[in-house]
Order: structure tokens, then C-alpha cells, then sequence
């Protein structure tokens, strides 16, 4: 009788006799450890990294292609259908990072076409925010020259009034003069009567 090591590497190597290859039985992976389910994928010589979605993926894998050999004339040796299953693995995973470079390719696209059409919706939408701009810039200038009318009404009003209190002033110093100076009046009035007494002697 063979040794249990015997068996296996005599599957491993594809020397059994056909009748003495019988098919994998179902398994429950749940029910399995992860310990347990490495060592179930050591006992045929499969790969055991990965996480546990992935080890059991790998084991269902082979025992549908180890089952599909078991009614072949000349099965195939373990290791070629294990060296198969690794290449296929490998073209899955490349399969996965291509289609996540051709998502993100995508988005980038998509977004790159969002800048576009936002950036023609400005261009089309600046003729009119020149317009507004424009209306705002002259008004801006019509309330600046008010504000400078305004503004020159104001000092000449200021220079009229200076002007009117300036006349003012000269006109309350001319009277007040005039007030100051009263004795005048009849100096002249007795110059003018001696003049007249002057005279009428000279006529006597």
C-alpha cells in the first residue's frame, strides 16, 4: 500500500492510473479555518496567498478542472492544471487593473469634457457680463460728475457768501465811520458863517 505522501506526489505528478483518480468532493468552505483551507490548497500544490475570497475562488477553480479530467482517457498532471489555473488568475487580475485604468481613463475624459463645456458656457455667458459691466462703469461716471458739480456749486455758493459777508463788513465800517465823526458838521457850519460875515463887511 502507498503511502498517503506516495499518493500525492504521484497525483501531483500525473502517474496515477486513471481509475484511481476520482473527483474532488464538494467543500464547505465555511466551515473551514484559513489554516485549514491553505493546507487544503498545499495538498494539490496551489498558491496561498491572497485573502480568503480569493483562496476559495483558487480551490473551486481547480476542483472543477481536476473533475472535468477525471473521465479523460489521459488526464492532465496536477501541476499542468495548476500551472494553467495560476496563468489564468494572473490574466484576471490584469483584466481588473485594465478595467480600473479604462474607468478612471473614462473619468478623467469625462471630467476633462466638463471643464470644456463649462469653460465655452463662461465665453458665451462674457459678452453679457461685459455689458453689465460696462452700464456700471458709466454709472459709476455720471455719479462721479455729479458729485463734481455738486461739488463746484458748493464753493461758489461758499464764495458768495464770503463775498456778501466781506461787503457787509465794509458797509458797517463806512457807517460807523460816518457815526464817529459828527463834530464835522459844525466846524464847517461856522467856517461858512464867518465866511459870510467876511463878506458882508467887505461890502459895507
Amino acid at each position: 500500500a502507498r503511502t498517503r505522501q506516495q499518493r500525492r506526489q504521484s497525483l501531483l505528478m500525473g502517474i496515477a492510473p486513471t481509475h484511481n483518480r476520482k473527483p474532488i468532493t464538494a467543500v464547505h468552505y465555511l466551515s473551514l479555518k484559513p489554516k485549514d483551507l491553505k493546507d487544503l490548497l498545499r495538498q494539490y500544490g496551489l498558491p496561498v496567498d491572497g485573502d480568503r475570497a480569493t483562496l476559495e475562488r483558487r480551490h473551486r477553480d481547480f476542483m472543477i478542472c481536476y473533475n472535468a479530467e477525471c473521465d479523460a482517457k489521459n488526464p492532465r498532471p496536477v501541476s499542468e492544471i495548476v500551472k494553467e489555473l495560476c496563468i489564468i488568475e494572473r490574466n484576471r487580475e490584469q483584466s481588473k487593473e485594465k478595467a480600473s485604468l479604462q474607468a478612471s481613463s473614462s473619468d478623467i475624459f469625462s471630467r476633462l469634457i466638463e471643464e470644456v463645456k463649462q469653460s465655452q458656457t463662461k465665453q458665451q455667458k462674457s459678452p453679457i457680463l461685459s455689458k453689465h459691466s460696462d452700464e456700471d462703469m458709466s454709472m459709476d461716471e455720471e455719479n462721479k460728475k455729479i458729485d463734481d458739480k455738486e461739488k463746484i456749486s458748493t464753493e461758489v455758493m461758499s464764495d458768495i457768501d464770503i463775498d456778501q459777508n466781506n461787503l457787509v463788513s465794509e458797509c458797517n465800517l463806512e457807517i460807523k465811520s460816518q457815526i464817529d465823526t459828527p463834530n464835522l458838521v459844525p466846524k464847517f457850519q461856522n467856517e461858512n458863517k464867518t465866511i459870510q460875515i467876511e463878506e458882508q463887511k467887505v461890502e459895507e
